[in-house]
């Protein structure tokens, strides 16, 4: 299947080669956001708890347009701590996202489409809730990698939508949990699932004030039909003064393979901003 990706990546790129020379554009953006709080406290009659927090992040765009075609890659990476007296230090942010996309325009309501996307973390992590702590992940393990081709069209300027077959690989080293298969004896440390994915992304800026990004990934399993992987992430990013911002951050996953339960996170913050 990979093989038939491969081949079918080529004719696209081929088909470009032969198409008339036509103006090309580049254009790129670049935000990142560092947030840092902290509370101390001595002899205080009304109790509290020291804390130190922070967290920094950068989300990026480079864009390659012209009349047949475009490439976007996309990237977001996330980092974050928090230190609290009895707890010790904990992270609070670890992610890595790096989507690259090639869209063959055709002149109609769907054009075709060849996607990757990567997805890992920093640092190691932990499962809290074990006596002693349990490293449950690390860098690059587990790294997850999707391969996708289908169709895709953009309604509003703010917003790309795009379906597909995909194959999603999930490889690990150290920590199996996350690739290997239950009902079997062996641990295996990779797997391939086949299925359609679903993409919706949006990139929306109000008054040049306010930025919100969103991003909403459907993956269904062809041996599994029932089962559906949601992952769906939101960064809002709203500017004060200057490079003064708020931020929020908001991650929803659910993907059985993981953990059988619906994944949160949140994240508010208060920091300064730059924009490239």
């Amino acid at each position: 299947m990979l093989r038939v990706l491969f081949l079918l990546l080529i004719a696209v790129s081929l088909s470009a080669a032969e198409a008339p020379v036509d103006t090309v554009s580049w254009n790129h953006e670049l935000i990142s956001t560092f947030s840092f709080s902290q509370n101390s406290f001595s002899n205080w009659a009304q109790g509290g708890t020291n804390q130190l927090s922070w967290f920094a992040d950068g989300n990026g765009k480079l864009t390659r347009e012209s009349s047949s075609s475009t490439w976007q890659s996309n990237m977001k990476m996330e980092l974050g701590q928090v230190k609290q007296d009895g707890v010790g230090t904990r992270k609070s942010l670890d992610q890595i996202f790096i989507e690259s996309v090639y869209t063959r325009k055709m002149e109609s309501f769907f054009n075709p489409y060849v996607a990757t996307t990567l997805k890992t973390q920093f640092v190691t992590g932990y499962d809290y809730d074990t006596e002693p702590d349990t490293e449950v992940s690390a860098f690059n393990d587990p790294l997850v990698l999707t391969q996708s081709i289908g169709g895709g069209m953009k309604p509003y300027s703010w917003l790309d939508s795009r379906v597909g077959f995909a194959l999603k690989e999930t490889y690990t080293d150290q920590y199996t949990s996350w690739s290997d298969d239950s009902s079997t004896s062996e641990i295996e440390k990779s797997r391939v699932e086949a299925g359609v994915e679903i993409i919706n992304a949006a990139d929306y800026k109000l008054n040049g004030h306010v930025n919100i990004k969103s991003r909403l990934a459907l993956f269904w399993g062809t041996e599994e039909m029932s089962k559906l992987d949601i992952d769906w992430s939101s960064d809002i990013n709203v500017a004060v003064y200057k490079m003064i911002n708020i931020t929020f951050k908001l991650q929803i996953i659910y993907d059985e393979d993981v953990v059988s339960k619906t994944q949160l996170k949140q994240v508010f913050g208060v920091g300064m901003s730059y924009s490239l």
